[in-house]
């Protein structure tokens, strides 16, 4: 969220959207926090900053009330309460008061460094930010001293850039804004010395010799004193011509950039760190995959730069050159001074641009040498490998958002076909599918006078056959997809060239550990090709980008290593499908092992389940499949762990009869949370049927609970209690390692009697599982389970501070889980409890509810109750109003629900 004060108040969403803050106390009540951004104030202070000396009566409550509406227009997590009083929470760049005072003082220091060009800019910057008088809508006390202090510093920071033009020559320029100054504000000394100054230098003598009499005559008459001593001394040095205040004559900067011939698109955010890293650093480097687009990001940067670098902009193109020695000859080409370019750079405030550096690594030493010899001279270099020297600031420049890409493509489509009219949904999915990567999409542009969209979707499967043909004029390496990525696989060693071919064996991301094994290398392999931008980090794992992956995998089959490289990529993975075998984190329990585990290499998983079959090798396939079987319930993956059950149910009786059993129980649970019970009920009788004549007593209990939990929701409530008083029985008769085995049938009984209306029973039974829970170690899916169950007990028993609490850990804990089933549940019981509060909030958890649901193909929990729910909302607020708001919830995707949950308003 934006704030601005320079000016009337305004705030803004982080998309530019605005926020109306209505209430004249409450912009006062705004404005008193931020100008104190992230710094606590008292509600004493604030109540003397509001109210001055004769506070109302009832200035708390007004307060707090204020405070309250105030949180609501904010939104969550920006108005805080600490314990020593609120405070509004502000991210750097988002306070034009602060930017404002920071581009002031980055302008200051190179006024003091002088470079002048780079202060004038950096002062305007500044200036910029002020849309009229500070805090012009704040008439309080507080706010006017404020506001005096912010003018005082803008009058300075306007004269301050004048000066910088003045030594810039820009005499002229300046003359008029000075002319206008004068006037409104006479008494300013400083503008009236720079006046007489802007006209000296253009020749007018006299008029600047009257303009200091004219200011001597408004001194005596206003306040009865004489210019300072500086203004007479300046008039005196006019008169006599002195030659050092002649004009500075501005050198000719060298500017040799390419000129494109289409625009960029995208890229503000990196452009805007480029500017900031330069404006304090000397030495960037925009690293990324070849066909990202740091050439073109790298131009953009220097087109922004002119203005600030008085020595100029000089792009050298070093895609030529394989020998690090002639670096500097290059150099020294553009900017003259042969092998020895500092010589003829010296202090010039220059900008040079050096695009593919990744073949000459080795001259990064005469680069920073360069840089030590000269001080003014900044370096931006394109690479796909960084340079590993100091004082290099690395930017990573990825593939383009979805949106950005999607223009892209539209757009050069377009210039390869005017005609050409495109779907927006299929545009996204050939975007997506070629990762965002601007040489990609720009190929497959080209192809659209050809092939329709449609068909180079379904062509993308082998993308690098489809995408060539690139513009005559691109660099030959960037004339097929396949060339770029052949132009980093070549800058490799053998041995990281044979690592990176079958690291394609891996899926999604992957850790270290398991690219070395597939691999069989070691870390610093793995480090070159990350450094060589064709693995790219994922947090603290690593990936491919597909199209790399393509060319990854295309090279290993031609080489025969994939057979081989897939066995020792399943016998990892089924390793650590062991719970003994799998590395656990310090202090972590086997079912948040278990939880990290299938969370993180779900894709891998599925392809050792894949070779598996392939192989013939049925235990492995077994056991791959248990591992992850389960991980498809909760996240509402439901078609495709019922397609893998399907696959997984024969294996499982080749390999034994209690590993059919378990298949049964994980496919049954596929219908059950997608809401075709009777199918579940009918796979779980099935199971029953198993287990009886196996024998195994605990996965008999565990069968009956499963099949009495899904007769509870039929409403079949009779079998259900027969069915759990055998389970209860055995599990007495049969007493196991794990405590947790008795809590299942408790907790599937207690489900079973709140469903039926007995909430007596549901809580006795709920006590004898907190009873259980508190002697063990509950699987984090189990614990959003029973909360969510906890949760339910509490709403119907009238306790709904208590189950506001369980259901917002079940959406708390759920999501990072992605365990969508419950996370919905979760969010149903807020909306009930919100109802009476907050029906706008209460509005938008619905929204979000609806959104879960529909990704995980699941149930509601009590569809009458959530009908109810939803229809006194709508009563209260409308249908128009509670159809936005619920649009609005539906808008958010799961990871980011927990920042929007409602939260008890401080008293």
């Amino acid at each position: 969220m934006r704030f601005a004060l320079l000016g009337a108040m305004e705030v803004r969403l982080a998309d530019g959207a605005p926020v109306t803050i209505g209430a004249p106390k409450r912009r006062a009540l705004l404005a008193a926090l931020l100008l104190n951004a992230n710094r606590p104030r008292s509600t004493e202070q604030l109540i003397d900053l509001l109210w001055g000396e004769e506070p109302p009566p009832a200035a708390v409550e007004s307060l707090h009330a204020h405070v309250s509406r105030l949180r609501r227009d904010l939104g969550d997590g920006v108005l805080q309460r600490s314990p020593a009083g609120y405070l509004v929470k502000v991210a750097p760049g988002d306070l034009d008061v602060d930017v404002f005072e920071e581009r002031l003082q980055a302008a200051r220091r190179d006024v003091a460094a002088g470079a002048w060009a780079q202060a004038s800019t950096r002062f305007g910057d500044a200036l910029a930010l002020w849309r009229g008088p500070a805090l012009a809508d704040v008439p309080e006390a507080f706010a006017s001293e404020a506001a005096a202090r912010l003018d005082d510093l803008r009058q300075a920071a306007i004269e301050d850039r004048i000066e910088a033009d003045l030594a810039l020559g820009r005499h002229a320029e300046v003359l008029p804004e000075l002319e206008a100054l004068t006037a409104a504000t006479p008494l300013r000394e400083r503008l009236w010395g720079q006046l007489m100054v802007a006209l000296y230098r253009s020749g007018r003598q006299a008029d600047a010799l009257a303009s200091y009499r004219r200011l001597r005559r408004l001194l005596r008459d206003e306040l009865g004193i004489d210019p300072s001593p500086p203004l007479q001394e300046l008039e005196v040095r006019i008169l006599r011509q002195d030659p050092a205040l002649a004009a500075a004559t501005p050198a000719q900067a060298t500017v040799r950039l390419p000129v494109p011939l289409t625009p960029i698109i995208g890229r503000a955010d990196l452009l805007q760190s480029a500017s900031s890293l330069l404006a304090e650093g000397r030495l960037v480097s925009l690293v990324g995959p070849g066909g990202v687009g740091k050439t073109r990001l790298s131009i953009a940067i220097g087109e922004a730069q002119i203005p600030k670098r008085d020595g100029g902009v000089v792009f050298v193109d070093l895609s030529p050159i394989r020998d690090p020695g002639l670096v500097m000859s290059r150099i020294g080409e553009l900017t003259g001074g042969g092998d020895q370019p500092g010589n003829v750079i010296g202090e010039a405030a220059m900008l040079l641009i050096l695009d593919n550096f990744e073949q000459v690594l080795d001259a990064a030493r005469p680069v920073v040498r360069l840089l030590e010899s000269c001080r003014n001279l900044r370096v931006v270099v394109t690479t796909r490998a960084p340079l590993h020297v100091r004082g290099e600031t690395i930017i990573d420049v990825p593939p383009l958002p979805l949106a950005e890409a999607s223009r892209l493509f539209v757009e050069r489509a377009q210039a390869a076909m005017a005609s050409a009219m495109f779907d927006t949904a299929l545009v996204e999915e050939v975007v997506r599918r070629l990762d965002g990567l601007p040489l990609a999409l720009e190929l497959a542009a080209a192809r659209t006078r050809l092939l329709a969209p449609g068909v180079i979707r379904e062509q993308l499967a082998d993308r690098l056959a489809l995408l060539v043909g690139g513009m005559r004029d691109a660099p030959e390496r960037h004339q097929t997809l396949r060339e770029t990525i052949a132009w980093s696989y070549e800058l490799l060693t053998p041995e990281s060239r044979a690592v990176f071919r079958k690291l394609s064996v891996l899926g999604g991301d992957f850790d270290l550990a398991a690219a070395m094994a597939v691999a069989e290398t070691d870390a610093e392999h793995v480090g070159e090709l990350h450094d060589q931008s064709l693995l790219r980090r994922v947090g603290d794992r690593f990936a491919m980008l597909d199209s790399i992956h393509a060319f990854a995998a295309e090279a290993c089959e031609r080489h025969g290593e994939t057979d081989a490289a897939r066995d020792r990529h399943l016998a990892h993975f089924h390793a650590l499908s062991d719970d003994e075998r799998r590395p656990h984190l310090p202090g972590e329990t086997t079912a948040h092992s278990w939880t990290r585990f299938v969370r993180s290499d779900r894709a891998n998983l599925r392809l050792a389940f894949e070779w598996a079959l392939e192989r013939g090798d049925d235990v492995a396939a077994w056991d791959m499949f248990h591992t992850i079987g389960m991980y498809f319930v909760h996240t509402g993956a439901i078609e495709e762990g019922t397609a893998l059950a399907e696959r997984a149910l024969p294996v499982a009786r080749r390999v034994g009869p209690r590993e059919e059993l378990s298949a049964l129980l994980i496919a049954s649970e596929y219908p059950r949370y997608g809401g075709q019970l009777a199918l579940g009920l009918e796979g779980k009788r099935v199971a029953l049927e198993l287990a009886r004549r196996l024998g195994p007593p605990l996965a008999l209990a565990t069968t009956l609970d499963d099949t009495a939990c899904i007769l509870g929701e039929l409403g079949e409530f009779t079998e259900a209690e027969r069915l759990l008083a055998e389970a209860i029985d055995i599990r007495r008769a049969n007493p196991s390692d794990d405590p947790l085995q008795p809590a299942h049938s408790w907790a599937t009984a207690a489900e079973v009697a709140l469903r039926a209306g007995r909430l007596d029973d549901a809580e006795q039974r709920m006590a004898e599982v907190e009873a259980i829970e508190a002697v063990s170690q509950p699987w984090p899916t189990w614990i959003v389970e029973t909360e969510q169950l906890k949760g339910r007990i509490d709403l119907a028993m009238g306790r709904r501070d208590a189950a506001f609490e369980h259901f917002e850990r079940v959406v708390r804990d759920g999501v990072p889980l992605e365990f969508r089933a419950m996370v919905a549940h979760g969010l149903d019981g807020l909306a009930a409890i919100e109802l009476d509060t907050d029906p706008l909030r209460a509005a938008e958890l619905v929204g979000m509810a609806d959104r879960v649901r529909a990704e995980a193909r699941g149930p509601v929990w009590d569809a009458v109750a959530r009908d109810r729910t939803i229809a006194a909302i709508e009563d209260r607020l409308g249908s128009a109003t509670f159809a936005q708001l619920r649009m609005i919830g539906h808008a958010r995707p799961l990871g980011s629900i927990p920042d929007h949950l409602p939260a008890p308003v401080p008293a």
